[in-house]
């Protein structure tokens, strides 16, 4: 799927899930107020998450075969990466 692309839609699938990426990191600021990470911060953590999330389903060996899965294992990703940091910080914040 992402092999197949040239150049400009790779860059323009990257730019999306950046911007898409503020958008819900805003989103999560308001749900999480001082336990997440700040705009930015969540920004930052889902974005990555989302390109981690396909990475690790193509370490794994599941394939991707269009589109739509591929934004859904990557919202996964990044949800899932969301949601274990912020796990993570407030337990350390408890100590």
């Amino acid at each position: 799927m992402l092999y197949a692309m040239d150049t400009q839609t790779q860059l323009f699938l990257f730019t999306s899930i950046v911007v898409g990426s503020f958008f819900l990191g805003n989103a999560m600021d308001g749900v999480f107020k001082g336990d997440g990470f700040g705009i930015f911060g969540n920004m930052i953590v889902i974005a990555a998450g989302f390109f981690i999330g396909i990475w690790v389903s193509r370490y794994i060996g599941y394939p991707i075969g269009n589109f739509r899965f591929g934004i859904v294992v990557g919202l996964t990703g990044s949800f899932l990466s969301l949601l274990l940091l912020a796990i993570l910080k407030n337990l350390l914040n408890r100590l």
